[in-house]
């Protein structure tokens, strides 16, 4: 079994982003193991820096850091041009800390909220259109089909959202393939909302519940 904060990560991924979860997964672990539970000593957030996310979130706020560029060099990051993990976590930190002053830094965005797609174990997307409530029609049905057959998509699913998923979509196919769907995007890539389930309302509930 898993007995420490790296080995779940390893093989959940969870706090693999932003590192914001790490220490429920922590608590988890001591509730499980009991005396067991050997806390890891706090560790950077990526080779860039020896900060904790919580160190960084505090000096951010501590110096009125206002874009990843300010922390990146007030806070003496060994690469100033930051890494791949760094750079959409310090975007996010600063999106959390100065939720309307920051200005969101499109190209530090996780890879997921860049391309408004979820990338998939294998390297490739898939795309979810948002559809309210489930509630969708003929003509989006089509053009999901159409776009399908126009891209090879190899798997077609009904999510558990109620909503209809394109799964194995290569990178550069993702900004063609939601011009020819000319629907808007679930709002789930940024994780700000989750799903709910919906009846189908008066007009078709035999229990009448809207």
């Amino acid at each position: 079994g898993l007995t420490t904060v790296d080995e779940v990560t390893k093989t959940t991924k969870a706090g693999n982003s932003c590192g914001k979860c790490k220490g429920q997964i922590g608590e988890i672990l001591k509730c499980t193991l009991g005396d067991e539970f050997v806390a890891a000593k706090p560790t950077g957030i990526c080779a860039c820096t020896d900060l904790t996310r919580d160190e960084i979130v505090t000096q951010i706020r501590a110096k009125g850091l206002k874009t990843s560029k300010e922390v990146r060099h007030v806070l003496d990051f060994k690469d100033k041009n930051g890494c791949p993990k760094c750079r959409p976590a310090i975007n996010y930190y600063l999106n959390m800390v100065y939720p309307h002053e920051h200005q969101d830094e499109k190209a530090s965005r996780f890879a997921n909220e860049r391309y408004h797609a979820n990338i998939q174990n294998d390297g490739t997307f898939s795309v979810i259109p948002q559809m309210r409530g489930g509630v969708t029609d003929a003509d989006q049905l089509i053009r999901l089909g159409e776009v399908a057959k126009k891209y090879n998509v190899p798997l077609v699913k009904v999510t558990g959202s109620q909503r209809v998923g394109l799964y194995g979509l290569k990178k550069d196919e993702l900004p063609k393939v939601w011009k020819d769907l000319g629907m808007r995007s679930a709002s789930a890539y940024g994780k700000k909302t989750r799903s709910v389930k919906s009846c189908v309302g008066k007009e078709f509930c035999r229990f009448e519940i809207g």
